[in-house]
């Protein structure tokens, strides 16, 4: 990764600076939880991964991917510490298609403050990409496993082909281009 293009781009002194300590402090209870269970890989996607490069956009929810038959095991293992079903998600199960098939759900942080924490997971399926890849390359942070921004792109690209209506995704894409 180039440290000195992504400063430029967001006046950043590192990766995930623009992630505050409270929202690292929940991720690390959510990341112990799964793999204290045995779940995981977990690995950070969508929005969120690109805050963590310092890249603008909006994050309405912070995106994790897990193996397919991780993701029911994870939404238990959640609920029971105290997290809730999100009663309107946003995510892949509104999607045309056969992406509906893709196993995942949304939760809200039992934590209340003046943040609404929304967190959705769903199944490598959704970028068959991470299951074809060594995970070990990625930094890890709180128990994310964080793809290099090359690879976080062609996440979106490979995403974004699968399901054209997804063009979020290729918003996405751009912005990652954008900053390279």
């Amino acid at each position: 990764m180039d440290k000195t293009k992504i400063h430029l781009v967001s006046g950043l002194e590192f990766p995930g600076a623009a992630i505050n300590d409270w929202l690292w402090d929940e991720i690390s209870v959510i990341t112990d939880t799964l793999e204290k269970g045995g779940i995981g890989p977990i690995v950070a996607w969508g929005d969120f991964a690109l805050i963590y490069y310092g890249i603008p956009t909006v994050c309405t929810n912070y995106f994790f991917l897990v193996p397919d038959a991780c993701v029911a095991p994870a939404h238990q293992a959640l609920l029971d510490i105290g997290y809730v079903d999100n009663p309107t998600p946003r995510g892949i199960r509104s999607m045309p298609g056969d992406r509906q098939n893709v196993p995942s759900f949304e939760i809200l942080s039992p934590i209340r403050n003046n943040h609404l924490r929304r967190f959705a997971f769903e199944g490598f399926s959704t970028c068959p990409l991470f299951n074809k890849i060594d995970l070990k390359i990625f930094e890890k942070r709180s128990g994310l496993a964080i793809p290099p921004l090359r690879t976080l792109a062609h996440s979106f690209a490979a995403a974004a082909v699968a399901v054209p209506e997804k063009y979020l995704l290729l918003q996405s894409l751009f912005v990652v281009w954008a900053c390279y």
